[in-house]
C-alpha cells in the first residue's frame, strides 16, 4: 500500500462520520480510531481468531473493536491490495454489550459493515479530502 492509499484510508476511517457509525453498531457514546489497520488471517493453529497473535490483546478489551473496513471505504481509498482490512477503534464509553461480541462473528469479535451509507458523499469528500 502506497503512502499516499494509507493516508487517505486513515482520513477516511478518522472522518467523524465513521466514528459515529462504529459508535453507533456498537451501542457507545463515541469511537476513536486507534491507528491500526491489519490485514485479517486465515484460521490457523498460530492464529486461532483471525488476527496477528500481537493484536489479539484488542479482542479482549471491551474498550476496542476490530471493525472490518467496508468495501466501499477501501474503494474510496483506492486500496485494492490488500483486498480486505480490519481497523481497530478505541471504544469511548466502556458500556459495551456483549451484543457487540457475539454479532456478527463470534470468534473475533468484530463488526461488519454490508453497506456504509455517508449520507451526502460530497460533504464526506470534503471532510475527508
Amino acid at each position: 500500500m502506497t503512502s499516499e492509499v494509507e493516508t487517505t484510508l486513515r482520513k477516511y476511517l478518522e472522518c467523524s462520520q465513521m466514528r459515529k457509525k462504529v459508535a453507533s453498531e456498537a451501542k457507545v457514546g463515541g469511537a476513536t480510531y486507534a491507528g491500526i489497520t491489519f490485514e485479517p488471517r486465515p484460521y490457523s493453529e498460530a492464529e486461532l481468531r483471525g488476527v496477528p497473535r500481537n493484536l489479539e490483546r484488542y479482542l479482549d478489551d471491551r474498550k476496542f473493536i476490530v471493525v472490518h473496513v467496508p468495501p466501499t471505504v477501501m474503494f474510496k481509498a483506492k486500496c485494492f491490495s490488500p483486498s480486505k482490512l480490519c481497523a481497530i477503534y478505541e471504544l469511548d464509553d466502556t458500556k459495551a454489550t456483549d451484543v457487540l461480541y457475539t454479532q456478527p462473528s463470534q470468534t473475533t469479535g468484530t463488526l461488519l459493515f454490508d453497506s456504509f451509507n455517508y449520507g451526502d458523499d460530497d460533504e464526506f469528500r470534503d471532510q475527508v479530502l
